[in-house]
């Protein structure tokens, strides 16, 4: 079978013309299809008191489980450790989204409107309403200061910081080991 070029042509301009409401209808659908992909995937950082408070206790009882483990080290003696964040981390909350599309013809054109709903999906868990969690990534630790009362050794603030950065996953950069003032 041979193509004709002009005739190919002809065939593909004639499917565009009859069938353009469809080929619309298929473009502002692909168009909703990307714009709830954007929706889905968002996330929402948790900004409630009460989560806020639940990230000061990870952290206090981080800093509590690293000192007496520190402490617990030859030559480190007492110690406090304070950790910083970069962020709160982010929580990414199950959505179902409805999507309607709206189609009117006036004048011999065809309008589209298309709207996208979303609603988060909502579990009922120990008689309370809650938010239906996909994901929760946790903070990043910005950094991790160290106050030991065997904090002036050379060879006590490289094995703090390494213990330290070994538990957290944290480069060298990130961990300052300090001496203790004496009271």
């Amino acid at each position: 079978m041979k193509w004709n070029i002009s005739e190919w042509s002809s065939r593909v301009s004639r499917f565009f013309r009859q069938n353009s409401k469809v080929l619309l209808l298929g473009a502002a659908a692909l168009a909703v299809l990307l714009l709830l992909a954007g929706v889905f995937g968002r996330s929402k950082t948790e900004e409630s008191k009460d989560n806020g408070e639940d990230l000061n206790t990870r952290k206090a009882t981080l800093e509590k489980q690293i000192s007496q483990l520190l402490s617990q080290m030859e030559g480190v003696g007492r110690c406090e450790v304070v950790i910083t964040f970069e962020n709160s981390g982010e929580i990414f909350y199950a959505a179902d989204s409805k999507v309607t599309t709206d189609q009117s013809e006036q004048d011999g054109k065809t309008d589209s409107k298309t709207s996208v709903q979303t609603e988060y999906v909502t579990v009922n868990s120990s008689g309370k309403t809650q938010l239906a969690v996909l994901k929760e990534t946790c903070p990043e630790i910005r950094g991790v200061a160290i106050l030991c009362d065997g904090g002036s050794s050379a060879r006590i603030k490289t094995e703090v910081s390494d213990l330290v950065g070994t538990l957290l996953g944290l480069s060298g950069d990130k961990i300052a080991v300090g001496q203790r003032r004496s009271k």
